[in-house]
């Protein structure tokens, strides 16, 4: 079998990679957009505690800590998704 891209079996898995491939990229760019709106969730909350709310500092660090690990989950992910893509 000198030239497999002849086969339609070789053509058809050429597309379905093709799909998957683009899907993975775009899935890490809506993951991109995902983490942007943390960081602004991050500073929304930084502002609450300078301007000294009425809102506990522990409730807001409460909840820092959870974008934080947030965050580091979604860059995790998705430096995976385009390592393996």
């Amino acid at each position: 079998m000198k030239n497999f891209k002849q086969l339609l079996i070789w053509q058809k898995g050429m597309e379905i990679w093709k799909e998957v491939y683009v899907l993975s990229k775009d899935f890490a760019r809506f993951l991109q957009i995902a983490l942007g709106s943390s960081f602004e969730l991050e500073t929304f909350l930084v502002g609450i505690k300078m301007l000294e709310l009425n809102i506990s500092e522990n409730e807001v660090d409460h909840i820092l800590q959870l974008v934080d690990e947030e965050q580091k989950m979604i860059m995790s992910f998705k430096k995976k998704i385009v390592t393996d893509s």
